[in-house]
């Protein structure tokens, strides 16, 4: 079964619009999270995905909804072992608690852009 057209251009906007809203919350308060803090970041964002899945399975059928939860349970494994080498990676190079947030949306950001501006149809 084929997206619809509406849900694949409306995914991508609503994906730009929490990167964006995302990046302006780690640029205006640079701070050190509290564990509730982050616990309830990780719980939006784990909601997110589940009900993107959801909609997956709603308007793209069983098959690709089973694909993008074992795509997002492999990536979000894979995110947690960055994680570990992002902490000794700031704890090395002495970074602040407070800007760590920001310097790791930038680490984790850097390498999907370089990725994309290899690409040929991209013009730069």
């Amino acid at each position: 079964m084929q997206l619809p057209a509406w849900f694949e251009i409306g995914s991508f906007v609503v994906l730009g619009i929490i990167l964006l809203v995302d990046l302006l919350l780690v640029v205006k308060r640079p701070h050190e999270p509290s564990m509730k803090e982050a616990g309830l970041w990780v719980a939006f964002y784990v909601t997110l995905a589940l009900v993107f899945a959801g909609a997956m399975f709603a308007f793209a059928g069983p098959e690709h909804g089973s694909q993008f939860i074992a795509g997002w349970v492999t990536e979000y494994s894979l995110s947690i072992d960055n994680l570990f080498v992002f902490i000794i990676i700031m704890a090395r190079f002495s970074v602040p608690v407070s800007t760590s947030r920001k310097c790791s949306w930038w680490a984790s950001s850097s390498p999907s852009s370089c990725a994309v501006s290899s690409l040929p149809w991209v013009p730069w």
